[in-house]
């Protein structure tokens, strides 16, 4: 399958991208200093960003090898940590999340990025107007050196009748067949994505006021069998470990 770690390149600002692709393991150079960017630690790096958590890159006291926290370990700051290469814990002095990646930028030497601004770019999709349409939501580079803001919204594919790829771009806000898409629910979605290992993801209404049910946004994130809903409180159950999402039968 498809790597891990997305790639976009430029020659120059506003040059048209010259490489937009996936990879196993990506070498970053700047002058001497080299980063290695592997796809478990990208995914982990991910998982936190999209669920808004700042990552420090811990390393173990008793092998040194810097830790990754992956799943749903990468969803909420701990202070007890098991070290992925020798099996022993450890603990860090306040609840934290450790990626390799987390100072990845500086290793390299490079300024800050610019940072993410929220894109005013609309767009109206209908579903039988294309072969095919998926929906990812954006999520900041683990090293960028744009000189501009990345953009935020959601990235939309979208293949005309002929197999043509006519829409690559990030959006927001989104229609897709009337109904906005609630950017928050697919954020998660991707997550939840991640995390689920086998377990179902569904659209399910609450069974005291039907709102579509959104499992929870912070702390450890994953499936249960019990859901309360976010916007009357009633507790709902469902027979296996679930995830539950608006959009798990809309976002590709």
């Amino acid at each position: 399958g498809r790597g891990k770690v997305h790639v976009h390149r430029r020659s120059s600002p506003g040059a048209v991208k010259d490489l937009d692709d996936s990879f196993d393991i990506v070498r970053m150079h700047n002058g001497e200093e080299v980063e290695v960017v592997e796809g478990m630690a990208a995914g982990a790096y991910a998982v936190s960003q999209l669920t808004g958590v700042p990552v420090v890159p811990l390393a173990c006291p008793h092998c040194s090898e810097v830790h990754i926290d992956e799943l749903m370990f990468a969803t909420n700051q701990h202070v007890k940590h098991l070290c992925n290469a020798c099996g022993r814990n450890f603990r860090d002095k306040q609840p934290s999340i450790s990626n390799p990646l987390g100072d990845a930028q500086a290793r390299l030497g490079l300024a800050p990025a610019v940072g993410e601004k929220q894109v005013d770019r609309p767009l109206k999709l209908v579903s039988d107007d294309y072969s095919g349409i998926a929906m990812w939501p954006s999520n900041p580079a683990i090293i960028s050196t744009m000189t501009r803001p990345e953009d935020r919204g959601v990235h939309v594919h979208a293949w005309s009748n002929d197999g043509e790829l006519v829409i690559d771009e990030t959006h927001s806000p989104v229609t897709l067949d009337g109904e906005e898409l609630d950017e928050s629910a697919l954020r998660l979605l991707a997550v939840q994505r991640e995390l689920a290992d086998g377990a179902p993801i569904v659209r399910l209404p609450c069974e005291e006021c039907d709102h579509p049910i959104l499992s929870p946004t912070t702390g450890w994130m994953q499936p249960s069998t019990t859901h309360t809903c976010d916007a009357c409180g009633a507790e709902n159950r469902t027979r296996r470990k679930t995830f539950l999402n608006p959009l798990a039968r809309q976002a590709a």
